[in-house]
């Protein structure tokens, strides 16, 4: 239980780490102006968001569904709740962001700017708060929001 808790809690600090890499790296192409600059680095946060992202997110659906079950809690505990929809919504935000960026970078030749650049702050910023939120609620082991009068 102790290593998968572990590898949860590395696994979860690093995909946030590689999305913060992620925007960060586009912004900055962004702003550099340079169509060849925006097309490469999409092209890499792509592959990243493929090979790496894809599968952590999976990772830590299965990973936090077993520790649910190893630790006896029920499903229904509202901190539990609050943090499988949150990191629905950041799932859900990630794919919109990669939607964002695959048509950027099959359109960015012709259009020879990046559209929806307001777009891409928000999916990253919202996706940046709501894990604060999953963090605060999984260590306080509560949650803020009062999903039992919504339950019942």
């Amino acid at each position: 239980m102790p290593l998968i808790r572990f590898l949860h809690v590395t696994l979860a600090v690093t995909f946030s780490g590689i999305l913060l890499a992620n925007y960060f790296y586009v912004y900055r192409a962004i702003q550099e102006r340079q169509t060849s600059l925006v097309i490469f680095t999409l092209k890499k946060s792509l592959f990243s968001d493929c090979v790496f992202n894809l599968p952590v997110i999976l990772i830590l659906f299965t990973t936090g569904g077993y520790q649910v079950s190893v630790m006896h809690l029920s499903i229904e505990t509202p901190w539990i709740i609050s943090a499988y929809l949150f990191f629905m919504l950041v799932t859900l935000l990630w794919l919109g962001l990669f939607v964002l960026k695959s048509y950027n970078y099959i359109t960015m030749e012709s259009h020879q700017k990046f559209r929806g650049v307001i777009l891409l702050h928000t999916f990253y910023w919202l996706i940046f708060l709501i894990l604060i939120f999953i963090i605060h609620d999984a260590v306080r082991k509560m949650t803020f929001i009062p999903w039992q009068h919504w339950l019942t």
